[in-house]
């Protein structure tokens, strides 16, 4: 196969994370249409393994990176330290000292975020990937955006095409912090950045429309997705009647209270008992949920996991009655579409979004009619007094999802798409390779 695309991934398996797993279907998929992917990633991260690889071992490279946080503990201490201490007592002029030191040195390091160690390593490695292996295009997904740094660099040296993926916006996400002047500089970097790819993808319309305010080039949508292959072909639901929340759980965002009060009325009513639902929330910071349900004094109704393995929790997903969903309630409440609610959609079954009804998240579950919205209390409760009814009378909950809609989504459609997009600039813009990029 002639057609190679060279993907810029920080995050890819074995290790698990949204992006390593969109990375991986996307390199998986992408020669059914043409293109034969071979991946820059790092040689490990933070998140647990268990992810499968899905390309050749020989079409995978894996490069060293420097940790430009690790001297936080050394200057500054590490968990016996001051620094962890400053919310527990006291804050004493020594302790707020330290703290300043290490929020200037974590603003001046992380730019423009802690993976900037790896950008020297991979950018060397890419070139040596370019002058040996001859790939038509560049393909970088982030987060981290210093994927995007080292494939601009890249282009810059060889004059291959790119386009720089953002499955979170960079300076206009929600979550950006960053002192002055650097906020300035790292708007300015953004822009010249993204500017100089041939084209932008992100992963729903409203954040597309944001980044089409703010750079030049062509700005795509491709959602995320779910690959069916991964779902285990049947399993028989959890028993008693089991509400499945996975992933992580953004507390100040995302709010189970409408939840929890249904089924504190349906509890006061004499509808249910521990015996009869129970509410499983398993993965990152779920803990929160236990706080809120004592509060209620429904913490018999709750079952925490800590995080699984992926196909575990795929399987937990499959067994349960219904998939919880949380809507984004915060800022960019109309573009944040988690990774989650995709999955929950290859698993088969129905889906309970709950929360402002405008959002990313219930919207495109009402669109779909994969389960069911609910907004409040109330309206969550008459969704679990029916299912709850169904379940016990027929085993099952029933729902009629728009199976062509659902299908949209799967991984090897959402692959099509970008292949697509490399095809058209290909296509437009003749791959020459630069002297930098030739010479060995």
């Amino acid at each position: 196969m002639d057609n190679r695309v060279l993907i810029v991934s920080y995050f890819y398996p074995p290790h698990v994370s949204p992006g390593a797993i969109r990375a991986s279907k996307f390199a998986k998929y992408l020669p059914e249409y043409g293109w034969n992917p071979i991946v820059l990633t790092a040689d490990k991260n933070d998140y647990v393994g268990g992810l499968p690889l899905e390309v050749p071992q020989d079409s995978l490279f894996r490069t060293r990176q420097f940790d430009v946080n690790g001297l936080v503990k050394r200057f500054f201490g590490g968990k016996d330290s001051s620094i962890e201490r400053l919310n527990s007592g006291k804050k004493t002029l020594k302790s707020r000292i330290v703290s300043r030191g290490r929020s200037i040195y974590i603003n001046i390091a992380n730019f423009p975020d802690g993976q900037i160690g790896w950008y020297p390593y991979a950018k060397q490695e890419g070139l040596r990937i370019i002058r040996r292996h001859q790939p038509k295009i560049i393909f970088s997904t982030s987060s981290p955006v210093t994927d995007h740094l080292i494939a601009y660099e890249l282009k810059r040296k060889t004059g291959l095409p790119w386009v720089a993926e953002l499955r979170d916006l960079w300076t206009q996400n929600h979550n950006f912090q960053r002192a002055r002047p650097l906020r300035s500089l790292e708007v300015g970097l953004e822009k010249r950045v993204l500017n100089a790819a041939d084209a932008v993808i992100t992963v729903s319309e409203p954040w597309a429309e944001e980044l089409r305010r703010h750079v030049r080039v062509p700005v795509h949508v491709i959602y995320n997705g779910f690959d069916s292959s991964d779902y285990p072909s049947h399993y028989p639901l959890a028993r008693p009647f089991t509400i499945s929340y996975t992933g992580i759980l953004y507390e100040g965002n995302q709010d189970p209270s409408p939840l929890f009060d249904a089924i504190v009325a349906m509890r006061d009513k004499g509808l249910i008992s521990p015996k009869k639902i129970r509410l499983r929330f398993i993965g990152k910071s779920v803990d929160s949920v236990l706080a809120a349900a004592s509060q209620r004094g429904i913490s018999d109704y709750i079952e925490i996991r800590e995080t699984t393995r992926r196909e575990e929790a795929l399987r937990l997903q499959v067994e349960s009655a219904l998939l919880l969903v949380l809507s984004w309630s915060g800022p960019q409440r109309f573009g944040w579409i988690g990774l989650k609610l995709y999955e929950y959609f290859g698993s088969g079954r129905p889906v309970l979004a709950v929360g402002p009804k405008d959002c990313g998240a219930s919207a495109l579950t009402a669109r779909l009619n994969a389960g069911f919205v609910a907004e409040n209390a109330r309206e969550v409760e008459a969704i679990l007094v029916s299912a709850l009814s169904e379940f016990e009378n027929y085993g099952d909950v029933s729902f009629t999802p728009d199976t062509k809609g659902l299908q949209f989504f799967e991984r090897r459609n959402t692959a099509r798409e970008l292949a697509e997009i490399l095809d058209r600039i290909v296509r437009t813009k003749p791959v020459c390779l630069s002297v930098a990029a030739r010479e060995s």
